[in-house]
C-alpha cells in the first residue's frame, strides 16, 4: 500500500513538474513608435507572448517661430510631452505574423507662449487625458525585431488654461486622424 502512494506522489510531482517547466518565459520588447506627425517616442512591452502590459512615452516636442511682417515681429514657442499605459493581447495570423489588439489610457501636456510687438505675454496650458483602443498587425523578423502598425481610436478631455486672463476652455474629442496611426520597430529580448 505504501508503495503505491510512493509511486503515485512520484508521479504526481513529476507530471507537475512537466506541467510547470512548460510555462512561457516573458518577452520583453522595447523600441520607437512613430506616427504621420513624425512625432516619435519610446515604447515598452512586457508579459507572455500573446498578453502584454504596455508604456509609451512621447518625446518631448517643440516649435520655435518668429514672424516677421512689415512692421511687427511675433514670438512663438511650444513645447509637450506625453505618455501613456495599456493593455495588448495577440493572436497569430501565421507563423510570424500576429493582429494585436488592447487599450492604452494617457496623458498629454502642451505649453505654448507667444510674444506680441507690444511685450504682452500669453502663456497657453493644454492637458489631455486620453484614452485609446488599439487594433494593429505585427510581423517578428528573426525572433528578435518587431514591426507593427498599430491603429489607435481614441477619445479625449482636453483642458485648455490662457494666461495672464483666466480663461479655461473644456474640450471632448474623439475618433480617428492620421496621427492615430503608429509604425513601432522594437528590439525583442
Amino acid at each position: 500500500m505504501n508503495v503505491k502512494k510512493g509511486l503515485l506522489l512520484i508521479c504526481c510531482l513529476m507530471y507537475s513538474s512537466v506541467f510547470f517547466a512548460q510555462e512561457k518565459t516573458r518577452i520583453h520588447e522595447l523600441g520607437l513608435s512613430f506616427n504621420s506627425g513624425l512625432d516619435f517616442g519610446l515604447i515598452y512591452k512586457t508579459g507572455k507572448a500573446n498578453s502584454l502590459f504596455r508604456i509609451s512615452t512621447l518625446f518631448f516636442n517643440g516649435t520655435n517661430s518668429i514672424t516677421h511682417n512689415s512692421s511687427h515681429s511675433f514670438s512663438n514657442n511650444s513645447i509637450g510631452a506625453g505618455f501613456s499605459l495599456g493593455a495588448e493581447f495577440r493572436k497569430n495570423i501565421a507563423s510570424e505574423f500576429f493582429f494585436s489588439y488592447g487599450f492604452d489610457a494617457g496623458l498629454d501636456y502642451r505649453g505654448a507662449k507667444r510674444l506680441d510687438p507690444s511685450q504682452n505675454q500669453e502663456v497657453q496650458h493644454f492637458i489631455s487625458p486620453t484614452i485609446n483602443l488599439l487594433l494593429g498587425v505585427g510581423y517578428v523578423l528573426k525572433k528578435h525585431l518587431v514591426f507593427s502598425l498599430e491603429v489607435m481610436p481614441y477619445f479625449s478631455y482636453n483642458i485648455s488654461i490662457l494666461e495672464p486672463s483666466p480663461s479655461i476652455n473644456h474640450q471632448i474629442a474623439y475618433g480617428f486622424n492620421i496621427n492615430s496611426v503608429k509604425f513601432v520597430v522594437a528590439y525583442r529580448f
